[in-house]
């Protein structure tokens, strides 16, 4: 999964760990899945979930029942996401 710069393949390689790891496609995460999230990263699956379907995702978002423990972060996260600033900004209003 790395782009090691041209030339510098062969010095680069064995300085980088071959670790086996399983990565999860949060959008494609079947309902079913995403409902047995018990934290936050759930919220984060259905986000990824409905970011195609932009009805949806507004009027999941606008929903009232839905609690969020660990807002910094999870604005954080989502500004990483999506690289939209504003949700890092307002993650500074959490400190």
């Amino acid at each position: 999964m790395l782009d090691f710069p041209s030339g510098l393949e062969a010095k680069l390689r064995p300085l980088v760990s071959d670790y086996k790891i399983n990565l999860i496609q949060m959008a494609h995460l079947p309902k079913e899945s995403r409902e047995r999230l018990t934290s936050d990263f759930r919220l984060l699956a259905e986000y990824a979930a409905k970011q195609s379907d932009q009805r949806a995702l507004k009027e999941w978002i606008t929903r009232k029942d839905v609690e969020i423990q660990h807002p910094e972060e999870f604005l954080d996260t989502l500004s990483a996401l999506t690289s939209d600033h504003r949700y890092k900004e307002l993650a500074g209003l959490f400190q």
